[in-house]
């Protein structure tokens, strides 16, 4: 298996994987209720929120053989390689996922309108966005709250997919610990929250501890767990 940065020419497939991935999710339920408008809901948002990321060493792309080519499937690294991007006929998009370092530079607002978020409120409704705005502020202070002191000191964890016709193949697991061992060769924890009681069970195995287990207030409300995972010793 590649693993390589994102890029405009593997942008929409990553999208459509991630906006997939995360269709049940409980926080995406919340604020977009209807699952007929949740599909094209989250495939606009990550749209946009992974086109800010192209290029850039946080975003990743894990491709391999397509299912039932021969050399398909087992391990790979975790880490951004400097390689070209494989031909689509040849490969396929198997993972997604973000690992952000501490210092990367924060979104501004004028990055967030060059992606065309403020056409949300007409394409999608302002109670959505307004939901959306609700919960990333919910999600950004509890972080702040939780991590005290080492809050913007520890890497983060999130938008991890993994194709589901590779699933239980060992992918996410065999990419995201080589992931993490580059973060303890930096000396970094490394932070993430899930709303899937599976994934904390995920996590576990890769190392992750629950820091934080309570309830988010927005809309029904719904279960937060908040894990960190501290580096290991060479």
């Amino acid at each position: 298996m590649l693993t390589i940065p994102l890029s405009d020419r593997s942008l929409a497939e990553a999208a459509t994987l991630t906006s997939h991935a995360f269709h049940n999710s409980p926080s995406y339920r919340e604020i977009m209720p209807d699952p007929a408008l949740r599909s094209g809901f989250l495939l606009w948002l990550f749209e946009r929120n992974l086109w800010l990321r192209t290029e850039s060493d946080s975003a990743r792309c894990v491709f391999d053989k397509k299912s039932g080519s021969s050399g398909a499937g087992g391990g790979g690294g975790g880490g951004a390689e400097e390689q070209e991007e494989p031909e689509p006929e040849e490969q396929e998009l198997v993972m997604f996922f973000m690992l952000e370092k501490p210092g990367l530079k924060q979104l501004t607002t004028w990055d967030m309108l060059r992606a065309g978020v403020l056409s949300g409120l007409f394409v999608h409704g302002v109670p959505a966005m307004r939901r959306m705005v609700e919960s990333k502020d919910w999600f950004q202070a509890r972080e702040r709250e939780v991590l005290g002191a080492r809050a913007g000191t520890v890497a983060r964890l999130e938008r991890v997919a993994v194709l589901p016709s590779r699933q239980g193949q060992g992918v996410g697991s065999s990419i995201l610990a080589t992931a993490l061992k580059e973060m303890d060769e930096l000396g970094l924890a490394v932070f993430l929250a899930t709303q899937e009681e599976r994934n904390v069970v995920f996590y576990r195995r890769l190392g992750f501890e629950v820091i934080a287990d309570e309830v988010c207030p927005i809309g029904g409300s719904y279960r937060n767990w908040m894990m960190l995972r501290e580096p290991k010793p060479a």
